[in-house]
């Protein structure tokens, strides 16, 4: 059930057959346009759909950019005589400036997660620079890391005490891993196991001698291969992943975030922080939003 914030619509439809060949629950926002233009993050609305054999689509011009995260089955996407397939695992980021026609691909059926971000001033300068083109099709690297945050965007729009300010985090980290899969680059195995377990840890107490542990290796053994491939040090790899982390919540957070992004103590994190930007927290905040 969705809260007051945003409004459920489920829409079924069956084939001559009687079987379901589409089922579709999405939570609009209930913000005006004009209204969302003014937040620096803001979800036009959140879905969950499945396609069956034969169902197809045509769309056109819209107001927001659409990510839809495929995670069974196939669809083909046709522009202009271009034909394109998306298959599960993948992420595809539409402009709708112009129309595409889909429908189920090989596959005969699709199920996917949907974030529609109204088009603010700062989300349409983060996705025109990661997605120049209106139809993108990016193959991720860990899928079920943006699934994991889609399912935390789903609990925020269908929570009934609503909190805006979760949300906006909550998307500002979809888009931060969206960009991190964009740039991914191959590590060996174990180094990617370490990279992925610090951003998952990011809020816990994580230090070198966890990281060793949950990799299976010494400590000596995980630094020589942080500074082979990273030019750095399991620790200051983590204090820099941390201080960017607190970056962009700094700009939509009013609230401490010292603790959310692994740091002891606000002191510690403010003396972090100063000496890797050359400037306080508070500062940072308020030249962000000058």
């Amino acid at each position: 059930m969705a809260n007051a914030h945003f409004r459920h619509r489920h829409i079924i439809a069956r084939n001559s057959q009687g079987e379901v060949n589409f089922d579709e629950h999405f939570y609009l926002n209930q913000d005006s346009y004009a209204s969302a233009l003014k937040d620096l993050l803001h979800c036009f609305a959140y879905g969950d759909s499945y396609w069956g054999h034969g169902y197809t689509s045509q769309r056109g011009s819209s107001r927001y950019f659409s990510f839809e995260l495929f995670t069974e089955g196939d669809a083909v996407i046709v522009r202009e005589n271009h034909k394109l397939q998306v298959n599960a695992g993948d992420l595809l980021v539409k402009k709708f400036r112009h129309r595409f026609r889909f429908s189920t691909g090989p596959s005969k059926c699709t199920r996917k997660h949907c974030l529609l971000l109204s088009y603010t001033p700062l989300q349409s300068m983060i996705c025109d620079q990661l997605f120049p083109d209106d139809l993108n099709i990016v193959h991720l690297p860990a899928p079920e890391k943006l699934a994991e945050i889609l399912h935390n965007i789903r609990r925020e729009v269908t929570a009934d005490n609503y909190n805006p300010g979760e949300l906006q985090v909550q998307i500002f980290r979809f888009l931060l891993e969206v960009q991190r899969q964009i740039n991914y680059k191959e590590y060996p195995e174990l180094l990617a196991r370490a990279i992925q377990f610090i951003t998952m840890s990011l809020s816990d107490n994580l230090n070198r001698e966890k990281l060793a542990a949950y990799c299976g290796v010494s400590i000596s053994t995980l630094t020589r291969m942080f500074r082979k491939h990273l030019g750095c040090s399991p620790g200051q790899y983590l204090i820099k992943y941390r201080l960017e982390q607190a970056c962009h919540l700094l700009m939509i957070h009013d609230i401490s975030i010292a603790a959310e992004c692994g740091f002891s103590s606000p002191t510690f994190f403010a003396r972090e922080f100063k000496q890797y930007y050359g400037i306080s927290p508070t500062g940072y905040r308020k030249q962000c939003r000058l």
